[in-house]
């Protein structure tokens, strides 16, 4: 297994610039999202509100439809280690991958996930374990057909 949520590079490079375009971290270190750097805050202070929800769709049993499950960043924004007592550091939870979406521990721990190896099928329910002050860090959306996503 792996902790990282891992996506095809292209994939990557593009949610890494629409997030860097849309959010106050135009200036932010190259070595963050490539997971050579970690980024460090004040520890009174969390980085969730720079950066975005992420949301990945999957293809239903009906290949027709699909469904969409969703991450906070306090899920793919994670926790490192901490610097001289004032500083937290974090490290981004994403990385590229040369085969297919591998979810990682990253957004699988915003579910209850089972897997049904008989069936060929993974099933996901938003876990009640993983929140922010009685909050949610995951959703799940759905299920759409092909029409709903144009």
């Amino acid at each position: 297994g792996t902790t990282l949520l891992r996506l095809p590079q292209k994939v990557v490079d593009a949610g890494v610039d629409a997030i860097t375009r849309t959010s106050m971290l135009q200036d932010f270190s190259s070595g963050f999202w490539t997971g050579a750097q970690l980024a460090c805050w004040n520890n009174d202070e969390k980085p969730w509100s720079f950066f975005p929800e992420l949301s990945i769709y999957l293809r239903d049993e009906n290949a027709s439809q699909s469904f969409r499950i969703t991450v906070e960043p306090q899920l793919y924004i994670q926790y490192i280690l901490t610097v001289q007592e004032t500083m937290d550091c974090y490290r981004f939870g994403v990385s590229s991958s040369s085969g297919p979406l591998v979810i990682g521990a990253t957004v699988m721990e915003g579910f209850y996930v089972i897997f049904d190896r008989a069936q060929k099928r993974v099933g996901f329910a938003v876990s009640t374990c993983k929140d922010v002050a009685g909050i949610p860090v995951s959703a799940i959306a759905g299920p759409f057909t092909t029409t709903d996503r144009k």
